[in-house]
């Protein structure tokens, strides 16, 4: 939706944590050592000024949809390499 002051975006955010980031910031993980894809519904505001130009960012979210805890067959090969370095030496199709 925008009108004349304000661009709004809603939707699903989805990201993938390391179980220890995930347990820091409060999120209910078993397993530290795993990693989670947490899914939180968000809305964003964005202020527009007079020109159409964006003024900044706010976004709301009340917490995660869903955790769920994922095997290491279900990472991103790009997503291991940057977080675990060399955890998983085996190839992927």
């Amino acid at each position: 939706m925008l009108d004349d002051h304000c661009l709004v975006t809603e939707g699903y955010l989805k990201q993938i944590h390391p179980g220890s980031l995930a347990a820091r910031i409060g999120l209910p993980v078993d397993d530290e050592s795993a990693d989670y894809l947490v899914v939180n519904r968000m809305l964003l505001l964005w202020p527009v000024d007079e020109n159409g130009l964006i003024q900044g960012e706010d976004a709301y979210s009340s917490g995660p949809a869903s955790i769920t805890k994922l095997s290491l067959d279900e990472l991103p090969r790009q997503y291991v390499d940057l977080v675990h370095g060399s955890r998983d030496a085996s190839p992927r199709a």
